[in-house]
């Protein structure tokens, strides 16, 4: 479990010195010491969090089963109380609408919070815009959320007011939303209760389950225990995660303030692009990997029922020349798009009294024919970015990074017959070949067991054998299919890259150094943002 630290130990060590430099020592130390102890003890923090004197309190005293936090029609929380739960740790706080500094308290302690169970009432807090506001900044940190609408009106299943409410609330929710795509997809996942607190708590203290029962606490208290058991240590160090991003965001906009040259700033744009284009290719890939998988599947179990086994090969080959070609394409028009912005970015360069000696017109005519990163390199080098620039990087440019893209894609994507395959299964990138073999293992070992299956349902049982086994291996073939694409990507556009940024630090380094560390910081961050 504690590779997920390391990883944002990682980050952080990495861009210590630039951290330092725009938000301070003190809040570099601060952040360092919690990841410390919470990577040391690892315990799960839950927040009940949401809009004041909304019923917080009492919501978390019906889910203990007890009177612990403080309750009362005078809004109580004017701070973080902590309350052990197994071994969680939940706490009540103030929430939003609160006097100024005991919103401040909750809006610092909600960073630090794995997960969160967001409370609001039924009257008439669902017009309000803050509301939705709160919602949509924790569904954007990617943390695990509940939200429970405290039913103080005392609705009953039967009053039609009762399901309306909420109706009402996800239909808001899905307009305040409804220009935010991945918001709109994570509020989807986001479950909503309609609890009356006070009538839960009031039956757990008498012990009268009928009350229990009406308030409808039940299937909370349900999605509560999911959350606890879900919220692990790779959750805690997301939570730490999250922090350092904002940091790291923090720090990118001060420097960002500071930067001096607008040539140097348009060279550090152009290595967000690549790194982008990377990102935007393999989402690309991936998307039409994702829809073609169902009826791949379902092909794949067909063939097996029938018994067709010679025909999976062809299957194979066909999905993976889809793919394959589909990668080649997307690769060529971000190139092209790259080279097109990286000509532009020479033309700054060539145009800037600063660097106009190192750029010359004879290289522009290379740049319009599609040599737009030949020219930059050049330019750079001259100038004195030349460190970490290959001769054949210099000289080719973009056609160099897809000579590498299209050396390495055979490898992953190309499959011309069985021999070839079986062949590639013993190089660096074992990908089909495997999975041929799996797959007749699998028929050869359903056909021997064709006895068994009879006297047990043979049909059903043989089908089902099929379908788990088929569905297992896909996975494991899509798995192995994103790992190799990704890492394909990054043999192509890392030499470009890294070049740039080895220019990029020069250079920089010789007006004060911001742009080198604006750069250093969204590389720290676009680490931050990728998968585990």
């Amino acid at each position: 479990m504690f590779e997920h630290f390391h990883a944002v130990r990682t980050v952080l060590d990495a861009c210590r010195d630039q951290l330092t430099t725009y938000v301070g020592s003190d809040k570099v130390a601060a952040l360092a010491t919690e990841i410390e102890e919470r990577s040391a003890h690892c315990q799960p923090v839950v927040m009940v969090y949401g809009v004041y004197n909304a019923g917080k309190s009492t919501l978390l005293n019906a889910l203990i089963g007890q009177e612990e936090a403080e309750v009362g029609d005078i809004p109580k929380t004017d701070q973080v109380n902590v309350y052990q739960v197994g071994d969680v740790q939940v706490l009540d706080t103030p929430g939003i609408d609160a006097p100024i500094e005991h919103e401040a308290v909750s809006r610092e302690q909600l960073k630090k919070s794995d997960a969160v169970i967001f409370v609001l009432s039924s009257d008439g807090v669902l017009e309000e815009q803050q509301t939705y506001e709160e919602i949509g900044k924790i569904l954007a940190s990617g943390k695990p959320l509940l939200v429970v609408i405290n039913n103080k009106s005392g609705y009953q299943d039967s009053d039609p007011d009762y399901v309306a409410l909420k109706e009402k609330f996800r239909s808001n929710l899905y307009q305040h939303f409804a220009e935010n795509e991945p918001l709109l997809t994570r509020l989807n996942e986001t479950p909503d209760f309609l609890v009356n607190a006070d009538l839960a708590l009031k039956g757990k203290l008498t012990g009268k389950a009928k009350l229990v029962e009406i308030s409808q606490i039940e299937a909370l208290e349900k999605a509560v225990a999911r959350l606890f058991k879900e919220t692990d240590s790779s959750r805690v160090a997301s939570t730490l995660a999250y922090q350092l991003s904002e940091l790291l965001e923090e720090a990118t906009n001060q420097a960002q303030g500071q930067a001096a040259q607008h040539e140097l700033q348009q060279l550090e744009a152009l290595i967000t692009s690549i790194a982008d284009a990377r990102s935007t290719v393999f989402d690309k890939v991936k998307t039409r990997a994702e829809k073609a998988k169902p009826s791949f599947k379902t092909e794949l179990v067909s063939l097996f029922e029938d018994g067709r086994v010679d025909a999976v090969e062809p299957v194979l080959t066909a999905w993976q020349n889809d793919l394959g070609d589909y990668f080649d394409y997307q690769l060529q028009r971000a190139a092209k798009k790259l080279d097109a912005e990286a000509a532009e970015v020479a033309k700054i360069f060539r145009n800037s009294p600063s660097y106009a000696e190192s750029f010359h017109d004879d290289d522009n005519a290379q740049a319009e024919n599609g040599s737009g990163f030949t020219e930059l390199l050049k330019g750079l080098a001259i100038k004195g970015g030349r460190a970490g620039i290959s001769d054949e990087l210099m000289k080719e440019g973009i056609i160099y990074a897809l000579k590498q893209g299209k050396s390495l894609a055979p490898e992953i994507f190309k499959g011309i017959g069985k021999k070839t395959m079986e062949k590639m299964a013993g190089k660096v990138v074992p990908f089909i070949g495997p999975a041929i073999d799996v797959l007749v293992a699998i028929y050869d070992y359903l056909k021997a067991r064709e006895q068994e299956q009879k006297e047990m349902r043979q049909a059903q049982q043989r089908s089902e054998r099929i379908r788990l086994h088929v569905a297992t291996l896909v996975e494991e073939l899509y798995d192995d299919f994103y790992e190799r694409t990704s890492d394909t990507l990054e043999d192509t556009f890392n030499p470009m890259t890294l070049s740039l940024e080895s220019s990029l630090r020069e250079l920089s380094a010789q007006v004060g150094g911001v742009e080198s560390d604006l750069r250093a910081l969204k590389r720290a961050l676009a680490q931050l943002k990728q998968p585990a």
